[in-house]
């Protein structure tokens, strides 16, 4: 017994482990209680043969204790009947041949290791119905597989196979085959044979098109074929009535044929990432089709047949150039999610407002210039609203405070002036509304309602800026009107701040003309603590309209100010000079020199121009504090200045 051990290369062990093993062999015929000695052996070698001692876990492994308490292993009839490590468990090397000896074994998953290899013993386990390996080391499957004439499902997927066996067209009880992303490059035709696969998953790997032969087999229902450089869908596959779900996704594919509207039996359609510009128009004739994914492709705008997809649940359109929207997507009554952000959509449908079902709605990071429509607020299901990075304007309509069981609403920079009443909706936990047009008086009431994360500093700078010409000894009121019920105001002077100008109103009345500078008020609340709202500034000139207007106006040297205020949080303003009309470029870096957000990249005519900065990097997340620097670039010319933000 003691050489059986040994010959079997176990790691050293305390002596007390090897004479209680000789011990249990020589007093029950068994190794270990509850199970053969075949099994038991077998059981020995795959623990030493795959590094057991440094499993994860081996919780019981080679102890006295009943193999049916081992981490991971199902007895049944004194036979191992399951090995299943759920979790990664470090297992390495490969598994022993005699690994064959467990005859009885139905269920064998070892996912989420480092095993190098399969033993051609293999072939042995004909009562193995389950064979899962995902994220292993394996470069080869060993044609003896083909033995395993009662399996059903197995994974091989997230290894390094760079051809799957012919023999795998003998499984004939064959379900489930998944493959996917591996090395791949062509599926044996064998495969067709198998009359019960119906779900056949081999994405990611180097396939250079869709397998001709799939087109014949009227078992499959499932098939993935995402992330390999497929070109096209061929007219054979489009015919495939027999499929629900089909991903082709993370292609190469530039069109979808017609003919894939006799997949009468889809209900999802996944072709994000692709290079396709149309969608059919008879794709209503996919009645049964419940999700469709169309991200990241290069549509331009949906058929008016799209409405007509009465069951679908799922609409997701992300990352296209879709301009417009047909009215006949009101149709899709049970629509759950519609995804629309990253688009170029100027306007809304009001026919939206009629989609009864809709739970989540995404707007956002589009070209919307329009007010948002009342008839949004008729979706009284939904839960997520995301209009956030678009131009809209005007008021949010009234009806968007009394949706009934919306949870998350984004209106962040657009260019809103107020806000609903919110106080009657319960349901809201998040709003976001910074950097719109809205003053304390819009502000104040959502801060007082409970439970509701409010996220609404910075917003936009108020009324107008101009140049005024006034003379010694006239009066000129400067005034700034934001509601709210504590507000605290200070005006300044260039920038440098105006002892005792703290209310709305600032009367000057000059006495020379060093009084020309530029005005602007900032008004802080005590309620809306994070937020400081400016005036835009008020260029007075003191005397007759002069040189000294004309440089107000149109500035002689191209020049970047200092930002104010200095340092920040958490938003500041940057004001620069361009005399000359052209292309304007203004972009926030850090220290070490990478982008952090553009703020300006425009045409724009000569004068003094301002800029807000929110603190927020392209992606709208907020950075944190330090020292950055700022860059303006304009007709050749190039000025550079650092500020500090903190937190």
């Amino acid at each position: 017994m003691c050489n059986l051990i040994m010959g079997a290369n176990l790691k050293p062990f305390k002596f007390l482990v090897f004479v209680s093993l000789c011990f249990i062999f020589f007093s029950s015929g068994k190794i270990f209680s509850q199970v053969t000695r075949k099994d038991s052996l077998a059981l020995i070698d795959f623990f030493n043969s795959t590094k057991g001692s440094s499993w994860t876990n081996h919780t019981n492994w080679l102890s006295s204790m009943p193999v049916g308490q081992w981490y991971g292993v199902t007895v049944k009839n004194n036979r191992v009947e399951k090995i299943s490590f759920e979790l990664a468990n470090n297992l390495q090397d490969s598994i022993p041949p005699s690994f064959g000896s467990l005859t009885e074994l139905k269920e064998l998953n070892l996912n989420y290791n480092s095993l190098t290899s399969i033993p051609h013993e293999i072939g042995s386990l004909k009562a193995l119905v389950k064979f899962s390996m995902r994220s292993n080391l394996l470069k080869s499957v060993p044609a003896e597989i083909s033995e395993l004439r009662a399996l059903k499902d197995l994974e091989l997927s997230d290894n390094y196979l760079s051809a799957l066996p012919d023999s795998l067209g003998k499984l004939e009880n064959l379900e489930v085959l998944k493959a996917e992303n591996n090395q791949i490059s062509e599926v044996p035709s064998s495969l067709g044979s198998l009359k019960h696969l119906r779900s056949l998953i081999i994405s990611g790997n180097l396939l250079p098109g869709i397998p001709l032969f799939l087109s014949h087999m009227s078992s499959l229902r499932v098939l993935n074929i995402g992330v390999n450089p497929v070109p096209e869908i061929p007219l054979e596959i489009a015919h495939m009535d027999s499929l629900i779900e089909f991903y082709a996704d993370g292609c190469q594919i530039t069109s979808i044929p017609p003919e894939i509207t006799g997949m009468r039996l889809l209900t999802k359609l996944d072709l994000r990432g692709n290079l396709i510009s149309s969608v059919p128009q008879a794709v209503d004739s996919l009645n049964n089709l419940m999700e469709l994914y169309l991200d990241n492709n290069r549509l331009t705008k949906l058929p008016l047949e799209i409405g007509g997809l009465k069951n679908l649940k799922i609409l997701s359109l992300r990352y296209n150039h879709i301009t417009e929207l047909p009215a006949s997507i009101g149709g899709l009554k049970n629509l759950d999610e519609l995804e629309l952000q990253y688009n170029r959509l100027s306007s809304i449908p009001k026919e939206m407002g009629s989609m009864d079902s809709l739970k989540y709605l995404y707007l956002n990071n589009n070209l919307l210039t329009d007010s948002i429509p009342k008839e949004l607020g008729n979706l009284k299901s939904l839960v997520y609203l995301s209009l956030n990075q678009n131009f809209l304007t005007g008021s949010i309509p009234a009806s968007l405070g009394k949706m009934g069981k919306l949870q998350y609403l984004y209106l962040e920079v657009n260019e809103l002036d107020s806000l609903p009443d919110f106080s009657g909706d319960t349901s809201l936990v998040t709003l976001t509304a910074y950097d719109n047009h809205l003053t304390f008086e819009d502000i104040e009431p959502v801060l007082k309602l409970h439970n509701v994360s409010f996220y609404y500093g910075p917003q936009d700078s108020i009324g107008k800026y101009t140049d005024t010409i006034i003379h010694t000894g006239d009066v000129i009121k400067l005034s700034v009107k934001v509601g709210g019920s504590d507000n605290r105001y200070q005006w300044f002077k260039n920038e440098i701040m105006i002892p005792g100008a703290n209310s709305d109103v600032f009367n000057l009345n000059p006495k020379d003309s060093l009084a020309s500078g530029s005005y602007n008020c900032m008004i802080t609340s005590g309620i809306a603590k994070d937020l400081a709202i400016y005036s835009r500034p008020v260029n007075v000139v003191i005397g007759e309209m002069t040189a000294v207007l004309k440089d107000i106006e149109v500035p002689k040297v191209f020049e970047l100010h200092q930002n104010f205020p200095n340092p920040f949080n958490p938003s500041t303003r940057i004001s620069y000079d361009i005399p000359k009309e052209g292309r304007v470029v203004l972009k926030i870096y850090s220290m070490d020199g990478r982008e952090v957000a553009t703020i300006v990249d425009e045409y724009e005519q000569a004068g003094r121009k301002t800029a807000i900065w929110n603190g927020r990097d392209s992606r709208g997340s907020q950075v944190s504090s330090g020292m950055y620097f700022y860059k303006l670039q304009s007709g050749g010319e190039i000025k550079t200045r650092k500020m500090m933000l903190l937190k």
